[in-house]
């Protein structure tokens, strides 16, 4: 008898380990107590060849399309029902989901970046069904991923319905700034008709929550409505009296109270949202230049923007989203992470993330293990003592073909030099898309150790390490610890940037 139940045991935990995804990036594996059990139902067998489905999910209620520190969730799908455990790190979790197939991701034409956006919440028992062209949600809490993928895949062809720019007394400018504004309103309360629909399906607290979404998202268009009307080379052009008078209003009667502030930190936008209007008042309101935007303002700049307008775990959630962004884009958000007399939060999963950003893009680099074109494996403990200038790019990166162009002539004077090394690390997942791009030397030279990161894209650990979530991105490291995540960049179109670049890596040769 004892024998017969040690055997039912053995059997119930080989049928649980089946449940657990293959491997989860991110974090150490826990005791699973929060999850969400997801019936994956595949309607051709054709999806079937090679299948896989992932999770995104945000880690801690950290939720920021700016952090990229989440756990990717990978489980294989070998039949037409499988049924997986989805561990979740708190009651509700925000999080996407990629089936892929033989390479093939069904999401091309059901499933892109703007639409897949899910809250997962300990205790939903869902099925996906998947089909060629589609995805549907059924089960326990499937009212909320339905009502999200509506509300992503709304449309509103708002620029129709108002038709053309009304005439009146008021300048061009003005008259163009009032239409836009009146498009994204009328998308804003179109999505709340949707919401209302699914009000009682889904509870309380998830409808504040999807509602301060839908909030944030609406203010974060109105946000870049400002932001495109500014002029890249920096010069106030004709919408600059506009822009002015239209953003002081804004900013007066914007409604900080709509919502509860626990409400506030949990949603995915709102935050986002804040941390946009900061950064744009910062780079609007202020300039030492009459005439020009604040284009290269300072991160204290941002910071007494931040402080002015957030409070609680609002302004410490802000905080975190700045750092993550600007870490890896000027050289004083660096020090400042560093100073931690600046004023960080107090103790709360919000000083942990930003103290674990401190610790990885200012402390012991990555001890990353990439391969090159040939398999070689090349690992930093191989270049103890040398300057490494890491450049990260894809293929398509447009942004990144200009950056290798500029450090071209640079790696060329330090190509006698043992103690510098450049390298390259590329996050395309197909090594054949890599290799080409390696022939034709747009993103790369003979002259640099280039690295890929092995398929893993930019969900390779040394991507999340350094929250990389945009491209190209300089990194340099010394003794085995980073120096910078955000050296003076080289650019054509300022005058001295590759002096000043190269004084700064002489600065720790």
């Amino acid at each position: 008898m004892k024998l017969h139940i040690k055997m039912v045991k053995l059997l119930f935990l080989t049928c649980f380990i089946q449940l657990l995804p293959l491997r989860i990036f991110g974090k150490e594996a826990k005791s699973i107590e929060k999850f969400v059990m997801i019936e994956v139902i595949v309607k051709d067998s054709a999806l079937l060849k090679d299948a896989s489905i992932e999770f995104e999910m945000c880690r801690d209620a950290i939720n920021s399309m700016f952090i990229t520190n989440y756990d990717l969730n990978v489980f294989k799908v070998t039949k037409l029902k499988s049924l997986f455990k989805l561990p979740l790190s708190t009651d509700i979790n925000y999080g996407r989901i990629i089936y892929n197939s033989s390479g093939f991701k069904v999401g091309k034409e059901v499933f892109n970046a703007l639409n897949n956006l899910f809250i997962f919440q300990n205790g939903d028992n869902i099925k996906i069904v998947f089909g060629i062209k589609s995805v549907l949600f059924k089960g326990k809490g499937s009212p909320k991923y339905n009502c999200l993928f509506e509300l992503a895949n709304q449309s509103l062809d708002a620029a129709s319905k108002l038709g053309k720019i009304e005439e009146g007394n008021s300048s061009l400018f003005e008259r163009i700034l009032i239409r836009q504004i009146k498009i994204d309103d009328s998308l804003y309360f179109d999505k709340l008709k949707i919401l209302k629909k699914y009000k009682n399906r889904i509870n309380t607290s998830i409808y504040s929550l999807i509602s301060a979404d839908i909030w944030g998202e609406h203010n974060l268009h109105l946000t870049d409505r400002f932001l495109m009307m500014t002029n890249a080379s920096g010069d106030r052009n004709g919408w600059d009296e506009v822009i002015y008078r239209f953003l002081s209003s804004y900013l007066k009667e914007f409604d900080h109270n709509k919502f509860d502030d626990d409400i506030l930190v949990k949603s995915y936008k709102y935050c986002d949202f804040l941390y946009k209007r900061d950064r744009f008042s910062t780079m609007f309101l202020l300039s030492s230049k009459p005439g020009f935007y604040n284009f290269r303002y300072s991160f204290k700049e941002l910071m007494n923007f931040i402080r002015k307008g957030n409070e609680g775990l609002v302004y410490d959630k802000v905080l975190l989203i700045a750092y993550s962004f600007e870490i890896n884009l000027r050289q004083d958000a660096r020090d400042f992470l560093i100073d931690e007399s600046v004023g960080f939060p107090r103790e709360n999963v919000f000083r942990r993330a930003i103290m674990e950003l401190k610790k990885n893009s200012t402390g012991p680099a990555f001890p990353f293990e990439l391969p090159d074109k040939e398999g070689k494996l090349h690992k930093l403990s191989d270049y103890k003592g040398k300057l490494i200038i890491l450049d990260f790019w894809y293929t398509g990166c447009v942004a990144c073909a200009n950056l290798a162009k500029e450090l071209k002539p640079i790696i060329q004077t330090y190509k006698d030099n043992p103690n510098v090394v450049f390298m390259t690390v590329s996050i395309d997942v197909k090594k054949e898309s890599w290799v080409k791009s390696l022939e034709k030397q747009i993103y790369t030279s003979d002259d640099e150790i280039n690295l890929y990161t092995a398929g893993l894209g930019a969900d390779h650990p040394i991507i999340k390490h350094y929250n990389i979530d945009g491209f190209p991105i300089l990194i340099i490291i010394k003794d085995g610890k980073t120096i910078s995540t955000a050296p003076p960049r080289p650019r054509s179109s300022i005058a001295d940037s590759a002096i000043l670049f190269k004084n700064f890596l002489n600065g720790f040769l």
